[in-house]
This record gives C-alpha cells, structure tokens and sequence, in this order.
C-alpha cells in the first residue's frame, strides 16, 4: 500500500450538548457571561431608576423661612419659640438637580442595555463563527 492511496484522518468533531446543564457547565459548553450580563442590566436598570426618582424628589426642598422680627425682643422666650416654630416653610426647586435625575432615570437603563447588547453580540458573534467553522470543517 502506497501512503498516498490512505485518506488524511477525519477532523475531530465537536461534542454537542449533552444535554445536562452540569456537565456543560464543567466543561464550558455553556457560556454564563450571558446570564451574567442579563442580570448585570435589570440591577442596573433598578439602580438608575431609583437614583432618577431619588434626585427628582430631591430637587424640590423647603427651608424654614425666617418670618421672626428682631423688634419683638421684649416677648418672652416661650412666645418666641413658638413663633419660630410656626414660621412658614418656603420650598425651593432645582431644575439641574430635576433635569438630572429625569436624564438619569430615562438615559441611564438605555445606556445600560446598549453596553449589554454589545457585548451579548460579540458572544452570538463567536458562537456563529465557531459553528461556521464547524461546518466548513466537515463539508470536505
């Protein structure tokens, strides 16, 4: 027999999933940075929403207003305890600080999920290779 009359040896291929979540999670068969992402982006879609609202609330604030004349010195001090504490409460509105949480609780989750979507493609991208790669493999 010639050497040249034997065919090269097949290429190896492949073992599929077996089928049990274990064995391919032990033998890298099943990727977790997916899963890992997926839930990366919803606590992280929680966090922006609840720092927007928080900033949102916080953008509106009262502050005791100083009503109390410095004339009425000759009261007594139990009557200007109470005057003081009756002393209207004036609220104030931050439009940064509102504009702020609005960008973070909108901007924040879709920045989010466009950094997560790029990189669950860039693990499809891989997967499409390897399985390309697959097939052009045993086409010969």
């Amino acid at each position: 027999m010639d050497l040249e009359d034997h065919d090269p040896p097949s290429p190896r291929r492949r073992r599929p999933a077996s089928g049990s979540p274990v064995a391919d999670f032990l033998t890298f068969r099943l990727m977790l940075t997916p899963v890992l992402i997926q839930i990366f982006f919803w606590v992280g879609t929680i966090a922006c929403v609840g720092m927007g609202l928080m900033e949102m609330a916080g953008s509106v604030s009262s502050r005791p207003s100083a009503t109390a004349d410095a004339a009425d010195d000759d009261e007594p001090p139990a009557t200007k305890a109470k005057s003081k504490a009756a002393a209207t409460t004036r609220s104030t509105f931050n439009v940064y600080q509102f504009l702020y949480g609005l960008g973070a609780l909108v901007f924040g989750p879709l920045f989010l999920r466009l950094l997560c979507e790029e990189a669950i493609i860039l693990f499809k991208i891989h997967e499409e290779l390897r399985e390309q790669t697959d097939r052009a493999r045993y086409r010969g």
